[in-house]
């Protein structure tokens, strides 16, 4: 799906490559929900990677069944929700993804501000997926 800005100067729609959404999972909810969507998005733009920041932890055997675009599918790990914030900031700003996943344990509003601008700088999409508390 695409989305479209409004640009007032020119009131034409423009495709909208950039911006945060935040999913907020149930507690010990499995991925595999999520899996065949984000499958469709990592084939949405073949020239860019599309970006998993991941703990330690993370099982990347679990998306073999999924059909991922494996050319372009690279994995970022870090050991804690700081270090994860901070890959899933420079990898949203680097602009080299056309979609960055991040798994955050939790995201306040002033890093979800920050998170939009380096989204937009870089022309990048981010998708933050959460646990519910």
């Amino acid at each position: 799906m695409i989305q479209y800005a409004i640009h007032p100067s020119t009131q034409t729609a423009k495709p909208c490559n950039s911006g945060i959404t935040e999913i907020l999972m149930p507690y010990g909810e499995d991925l595999s929900m999520l899996l065949p969507m984000l499958a469709s998005l990592s084939k949405q733009n073949p020239e860019k990677w599309f970006t998993w920041v991941v703990p330690k932890s993370f099982c990347k055997q679990a998306l073999k069944s999924y059909d991922f675009a494996a050319g372009n599918l690279r994995f970022i790990e870090g050991d804690c929700d700081d270090e994860r914030l901070w890959m899933l900031w420079e990898s949203l700003a680097n602009g080299n993804s056309g979609y960055v996943v991040a798994f955050l344990d939790d995201l306040t509003e002033a890093s979800r501000i920050k998170l939009e601008g380096s989204s937009h700088a870089g022309q990048t999409r981010g998708m933050v997926l959460r646990n519910r508390k």
